[in-house]
């Protein structure tokens, strides 16, 4: 885009007017250049990676030769409607997989759960039995293999009971 794009949008004197001026334009500074008579300081929305599509812009340059007379100039408008496309289920349902994974729900009860609670989204099979597969493996990390069962047994056979963690159900 050519210079003439960018409008004024305010003279400050200090470096931290400009950061009070972009946090509360919900930018984040992500480029600083030195040129040769000024210092150019560049800001993008916050949520520029979710929202791609559009790209609101804040820059302050700084003089070199007058340090108190920074200029700040912004470009395009913030427009949060078009998000960049995620192959993630929606939040919603990942939401209520996760609540339905904590209160021992099947796969099989999860998909029906699902598809009686958002009837509008598709979701696939393989995201959800992932998604599933995740969820149970971050609400249950203790998880003992057949083998660590049959040991315990074995520990405990001879009425001689050592301390032990794993409690058989």
């Amino acid at each position: 885009m050519s210079v003439s794009n960018w409008i004024l949008l305010s003279l400050v004197n200090l470096l931290d007017d400009v950061k009070a001026v972009a946090k509360s334009h919900g930018v984040c500074q992500y480029r600083t250049n030195n040129l040769k008579d000024h210092t150019k300081y560049s800001f993008k929305c916050s949520q520029y990676r979710k929202y791609p599509l559009y790209g609101y812009e804040l820059k302050a340059s700084v003089p070199d030769d007058d340090p108190n007379s920074i200029t700040v100039m912004f470009r395009d408008v913030h427009n949060h409607d078009d998000r960049s496309q995620s192959s993630r289920l929606p939040s919603p349902v990942r939401q209520s997989v996760s609540k339905y994974v904590g209160i021992g729900l099947t796969e099989a009860q999860i998909r029906a759960a699902v598809s009686v609670d958002h009837p509008s989204t598709p979701v696939s099979s393989t995201k959800l039995t992932s998604l599933v597969q995740t969820e149970c493996r971050q609400n249950r990390p203790g998880i003992f293999s057949v083998y660590d069962f049959h040991k315990w047994c074995n520990d405990h056979q001879d009425g001689a009971v050592p301390h032990s963690t794993i409690v058989p159900f």
